[in-house]
């Protein structure tokens, strides 16, 4: 995968914005929501409303949007470094995007949930919405955004003002009009995955709830999303990570050395443990110039050619592969090229997966394939399972930190012969499972804590025991019947000689694994490979598949074969650097503009919000007392 990582500086120290002068107006609104001649399958999806601003009705046309990645988490760090994650309380079918009925260039980002929050986008004016807490009649604050900032504070951004009419280039790049894109190309869906870092220092100007600062995050791209509508591109938000207790790359130096390190630590932490296309570092940082990050202007001509398609193999001015190019994105594409047979596109993750090689006939890297379930390893003494070596103390590592590991098999006799919350093999009928024999090795996972402070942020109560001078945990989550507890004993973990976990009972590995095609490396594979998940023969170096009985280059007819080095045409180190910045350089075009964009937008907010509340004090001093007085600025507070 080309790498795409763009430090984009969002927010920028909040607190240093000072506006010179703002002049702020607002009213109260109530929405009124339209029937609609949708279908119920659509009325969902497709919702209508109806807004008087300033004594004109406006018709706002939303459709719901989807740009959360089905497996989104959340994840931070504890007090011991070790990565935790969480699934975060947010409501993902409240985001909707659409536009205003007949204005020109209009466009809406509302959350629906418990009221309407976000932003409208009328041709020159732009509205912040939000409703009143203590309504019961969905009354709704509304106000323009107006403010002005001095341009010594903002730095590269000062010229930047999203909703002056005048500034026709930067409204060009961000507000892309489709008749600049051929008809074939907007038709077209294209996809970005985008995983988000938080600094340490971000955390702390954003309050430190990582609950709230989870659903900015999830309203900034969706606002990004909105922006992006005429290209049909998606941003798709794979995952949020927050550096709670340090930063994982030094924020010291210059913008380029913070870009090597981000560089450096995605390439050996990030990519392993999580699949996106880009990744954005946020930092609360207001001296980094523009080295790394494209600032507006510099990235884009006025046409806003450069970020149609997000490729460097395209020509933007007709929205077609360059001339001479075979390829434009793929795992197997390099510079524009097929890149040559055998040459590796994924490389084996652990011991049970196997390596992928390009078939020099596709752009596009071949399915993940890993040895077939059953197949011995780490030591010998365990078995592979989903592309997985299942053992206890690699399911304590995964859950607990690198610094655990499975406890002996005393303290698993002792605490899962308990038949209750923290030893159980399973919960059925509203009880617990007694464990019986072996089972008891595929009941509570029981792993050993060696730290010497209590496991306190990890969700879910904890017992502690101790045995032969090992302090072990058991852990229970608090889960429904129906819910599959994580710190169960996975299947496929041995709990006796050629027996393996199932569903919490040590069964024969044959009610497990299987093995496609009846495959046997001593027989198909000639004893010089290995069967993979799928049933087909994975040769050894110096032999070829499908049933490595002749000579060849090693590889499966699944994974693609090895690089034959007689064959193999190098690749220069510099043309691919080229290659690298080319498409470091596009993806800041397509996304630094829009969340820098945003960033105002969210400064904008909080200084209108602090300007407004002597207004709004005003306000309620003059307005009679009674049970249904709105408590404006409490509900302020809280967009």
């Amino acid at each position: 995968m080309l790498i795409h990582i763009i430090l984009s500086i969002y927010l920028i120290s909040i607190a240093v914005f000072k506006p010179k002068s703002a002049e702020i107006s607002f009213e109260i609104v109530t929405p009124q929501k339209l029937e609609t001649n949708y279908s119920e399958e659509q009325m969902d999806d497709n919702i209508t409303y109806t807004i008087n601003i300033e004594g004109k009705e406006y018709i706002i046309h939303l459709e719901k949007q989807i740009f959360l990645s089905s497996d989104f988490r959340v994840h931070t760090y504890d007090e011991f470094e070790n990565l935790r994650f969480y699934l975060p309380r947010i409501e993902t079918n409240c985001f909707y995007q659409g536009v205003i009925a007949d204005i020109p260039d209009s466009f809406v980002t509302l959350r629906t949930c418990s009221g309407l929050r976000g932003l409208l986008q009328l041709e020159n004016t732009s509205y912040i919405i939000k409703p009143l807490e203590s309504s019961s009649t969905f009354q709704h604050l509304i106000y323009e955004i107006k403010t002005k900032f001095p341009k010594e504070d903002i730095s590269e951004l000062h010229n930047f003002d999203p909703y002056d009419e005048q500034n026709k280039m930067q409204r060009s790049m961000v507000f892309i009009q489709p008749k600049r894109v051929k008809e074939s190309v907007l038709h077209l869906p294209k996809f970005l995955e985008l995983y988000l870092i938080l600094s340490k220092d971000m955390y702390q100007v954003m309050g430190e709830d990582i609950n709230g600062i989870t659903i900015k995050m999830v309203q900034m791209i969706s606002y990004v999303n909105t922006m992006y509508i005429p290209l049909n591109l998606h941003i798709i938000l794979r995952g949020l990570e927050i550096w709670t207790i340090e930063d994982k790359v030094s924020m010291e130096g210059s913008t380029d050395d913070m870009l090597i390190r981000f560089i450096n630590w995605r390439e050996t932490d990030l990519i392993p443990r999580q699949n996106h296309d880009i990744a954005y570092l946020i930092t609360s940082r207001k001296d980094v110039k523009s080295s790394g990050a494209a600032t507006f202007g510099k990235a884009c001509s006025s046409s806003g050619g450069a970020i149609v398609v997000n490729c460097p193999c395209c020509d933007p001015a007709s929205c077609t592969v360059k001339r001479g190019a075979v390829c434009a994105i793929g795992d197997c594409c390099l510079m524009c090229q097929l890149a040559p047979k055998g040459t590796l596109c994924r490389k084996s993750a652990q011991e049970c997966d196997l390596p992928e090689y390009c078939s020099g006939k596709s752009k596009d890297c071949p399915s993940d394939f890993y040895l077939h379930d059953g197949y011995p390893c780490s030591s010998l003494e365990h078995y592979c399972y989903k592309g997985f070596c299942r053992t206890h103390t690699a399911q304590c590592k995964r859950l607990l930190g690198e610094d655990s590991k499975a406890c002996g098999e005393d303290n698993f006799i002792e605490v899962n012969t308990k038949r209750d919350r923290f030893g159980n093999c399973g919960f059925k009928n509203r009880q617990f499972v007694v464990c019986l024999g072996n089972d008891i090795f595929c009941g509570k996972l029981i792993c050993e804590y060696t730290s010497f402070t209590p496991l306190v942020k990890l969700e879910g109560d904890i017992i502690y025991s101790k045995l032969k001078n090992i302090r072990c945990i058991s852990i229970d989550k608090n889960l429904k019947e129906e819910e599959k507890d994580p710190f169960w004993v996975e299947d496929g973990i041995a709990c006796d000689v050629a027996k393996v976990c199932k569903n919490q009972k040590c069964v024969d590995t044959s009610q497990l694994f299987t093995i496609k095609n009846n495959c046997d490396q001593n027989i198909q594979c000639n004893a010089r490979g290995v069967c993979n998940n799928a049933g087909n023969c994975h040769c050894i170096d110096g032999w070829a598949p499908p049933n490595c009985s002749e000579r060849g280059a090693g590889g499966s007819i699944d994974s693609g074969q090895m690089a034959d080095l007689s064959d193999i045409s190098f690749i220069k180190s510099s043309d691919s650097e080229q290659s690298w910045k080319m498409w470091l350089l596009i993806a800041s075009s397509v996304l630094v503009p829009a969340l820098s964009l945003v960033g105002i937008i969210f400064i904008s907010r909080k200084l209108n919000i602090r300007m407004l509340e002597p207004q709004i004090s005003q306000l309620q001093q003059a307005a009679p007392k009674s049970d249904s007085q709105l408590d404006v600025v409490s509900a302020l507070s809280h967009f």
